[in-house]
């Protein structure tokens, strides 16, 4: 793949979705930032970026803590709060360090007056109005107005009509209407939540079945790729099906083929391909050797999916083990599959040990039931033929 072919993810300076709040003091910001978090986090994962000066100005005046190890020439501190951890760095974060932190993070709210964002909330403070004119290069997106208290819209500067040409046409709360608020940025994390796309996994080797190609087995009157890309083509955007390099003569009539681009990796090199193409959808992910999953399947997965997660995948009956081989695997999964990859794992499995995952239940114990042997091909195809007879 070329460089200039390398689908780029959609974030910002800090997450996917960031919203910074200009327009007035950082108190009246932080005070109506934490009263917004409290709201949304019944349903959302909230980040919060601020600059703290006053505890510049105290360290200067009093001197490092020091009770830190930073303040004796160490370079990174972390430290388990028991309920939450801490982590101190004697460094400023790059955007790569931010995109790290925040990737659990599905919208960060950033002070304005400190740090710019891809998508701002203006509010009109008439207190203040005198600061937005150092400001007023940072509202490129703005989603909303917020009304402080005393405020309305005669209170909007000329300068501000001249930046936004359609301020008056965009939502307009009093500072009080937290939950209109709420639902102006609910609805942004919405919109940037990803489409699904579908992955048919196909490159297996079938080492255990004497080298038969899984995903030509006929289950339900033609070959199992051919059904199952169909399944997954009606709930998705657009499914593909992943294979090694060296299949991609052997399913020439296959449409949509997605040859894997980290090689000799199985499954977790062909989801790292998805994402490698489109880091921006969120991916159902199929085992061709799966035959007993239906559109029932596919549309309960689809339903019980948590974009706040990692992944949400179906469990076992009897263990309650994840199945990461069939599941949707949100676009925040992409970093952590590249982050393993470079501490030497290989495995899904692996992946999802520590991850915030949600799992659900399948619809039927049979659901999955995996075919590796010519003896569960043989119980599959009775098993599946009595079903269509009934």
């Amino acid at each position: 793949m070329q460089g200039n072919d390398l689908v780029r993810p959609k974030v910002g300076r800090f997450c996917r979705t960031e919203v910074a709040f200009l327009g007035t003091s950082s108190s009246k910001i932080k005070e109506l930032i934490f009263r917004l978090t409290e709201s949304l986090s019944k349903n959302w994962n909230i980040g919060y970026i601020d600059c703290d000066h006053q505890f510049s100005e105290l360290e200067k005046e009093l001197g490092v803590d020091s009770q830190t190890s930073l303040s004796h020439k160490s370079r990174v501190e972390i430290i388990d709060k028991i309920t939450f951890s801490r982590v101190d760095y004697k460094k400023a974060l790059s955007v790569n360090d931010r995109h790290v932190a925040l990737n659990d993070v599905d919208v960060a709210f950033i002070n304005g007056n400190h740090f710019k964002a891809s998508k701002q909330i203006l509010i009109i403070d008439k207190e203040n109005t005198s600061k937005l004119s150092r400001k007023i290069s940072r509202l490129s997106n703005v989603l909303c107005i917020i009304y402080a208290d005393g405020t309305t819209e005669d209170d909007i500067p000329e300068i501000l009509h001249e930046r936004i040409h359609n301020i008056l046409q965009k939502p307009a709360f009093p500072i009080e209407k937290i939950h209109h608020i709420c639902q102006v940025i609910e609805g942004r994390i919405r919109a940037d939540v990803g489409q699904i796309n579908g992955l048919l996994l196909a490159g297996g080797r079938s080492k255990r079945m004497g080298g038969k190609d899984k995903a030509k087995i006929n289950y339900h009157g033609r070959e199992q790729r051919f059904h199952m890309k169909e399944i997954l083509s009606k709930y998705t955007n657009i499914s593909y099906m992943s294979c090694r390099p060296d299949q991609v003569d052997t399913f020439s009539d296959q449409l949509n083929l997605l040859p894997d681009t980290f090689m000799n990796l199985g499954p977790f090199g062909a989801l790292l391909t998805a994402f490698r193409s489109n880091p921006n959808a969120a991916w159902i992910t199929v085992a061709v050797d799966l035959p007993f999953v239906d559109d029932k399947t596919i549309m309960h997965l689809i339903e019980q999916r948590d974009p706040t997660k990692v992944a949400t995948l179906y469990k076992s009956t009897n263990t309650g083990d994840p199945q990461p081989l069939l599941g949707i695997w949100e676009p925040r999964a992409y970093l952590l599959l590249l982050q393993s990859l470079a501490f030497g794992k290989n495995s899904l499995r692996e992946v999802i040990e520590d991850a915030n995952i949600k799992l659900i239940a399948p619809l039927s114990e049979q659901t999955l039931s995996e075919v590796d042997t010519m003896d569960e091909l043989d119980i599959a195809i009775k098993q599946l033929s009595q079903q269509n007879s009934i």
